[in-house]
């Protein structure tokens, strides 16, 4: 993001950190924080900065800027930014960032109000309106669990089984947790009857049962985690949470995930620990 102003009355010296704009401006007080560059002159002053998206909150407060003569303008970097909801299944991406070493933001979304905590209206960020969204630092915005996991694990190969089926069985295992496990605890966060949410449970551990058979080791693939184990690690929070049964090989599982420092920054983050 570049703001410009042709201002002479601003007061900016080349080299300064700061660019007293505006004291009011209380996006603005973020917006000086993320500074990378400034370059000033007579007739001009040009800050550099990461910002995710187009203009998030100085957008909405540019006004507040004071000034008829500020332009704005789209430039520069773009922060890496994860728009989750605290224990949704976003938590998954959310623990694979950091799992991966990976530099980003995260902003908390109020799904029902649509609304990220910084004001946004979600549904410009992610008009599908639910979580989760990550916008990487080329400026688009990745959506659904399977497609921003998998573009996690290409960053950092060790989040993916070595080989060269490597990437097509995490695939694999990323399309079974969203479409055989996943999607079977909806009537567990849609007011469902009892005796639907029984059969629901009956199904989840069958599907959790071949899970737990087919694991190589401590984790779904071996020795080391995996981008699936992530998305794992947050069903197996979801029955822990709703009385669901599952196999005790994925309950140890879920266990090792919620020692690793990745797994507790996430929760962290996430109001959850």
């Amino acid at each position: 993001m570049v703001v410009r102003t042709s201002g002479s009355d601003r007061s900016c010296r080349p080299g300064d950190m700061k660019l007293p704009i505006c004291s009011r401006a209380r996006s603005g007080d973020r917006f000086l924080q993320q500074a990378t560059k400034i370059r000033c002159s007579d007739a001009e002053i040009e800050i550099s900065v990461a910002l995710v998206g187009w203009s998030t909150d100085v957008q909405h407060d540019r006004d507040q800027f004071c000034a008829p003569d500020v332009s704005w303008e789209t430039s520069g970097e773009i922060t890496m930014k994860l728009y989750f909801s605290p224990g949704a299944c976003s938590m998954a991406d959310h623990i694979a960032l950091h799992e991966a070493g990976l530099s980003f933001d995260h902003e908390k979304v109020d799904l029902k109000a649509k609304r990220t905590e910084s004001g946004i209206d979600y549904l410009t960020i992610n008009p599908k309106g639910y979580v989760p969204a990550l916008t990487i630092d080329s400026g688009e915005t990745l959506t659904e669990n399977v497609a921003i996991l998998d573009w996690i694990a290409h960053q950092d190969g060790a989040l993916k089984p070595s080989g060269a089926m490597g990437h097509t069985y995490l695939l694999q295992a990323l399309a079974y947790i969203s479409t055989e496990i996943h999607k079977s605890f909806k009537p567990f966060f849609a007011g469902a009857e009892e005796d639907e949410k029984t059969k629901a449970a009956e199904t989840i551990l069958k599907r959790m049962n071949y899970l737990a058979d087919t694991m190589k080791g401590d984790f779904m693939f071996g020795s080391d985690v995996s981008a699936a184990d992530c998305y794992l690690f947050v069903m197996l929070l979801w029955a822990q949470k709703n009385g669901v049964e599952v196999p005790a090989k994925l309950e140890a599982l879920r266990d090792r995930m919620r020692e690793r420092p990745a797994v507790q920054k996430a929760m962290t983050h996430e109001g959850m620990m």
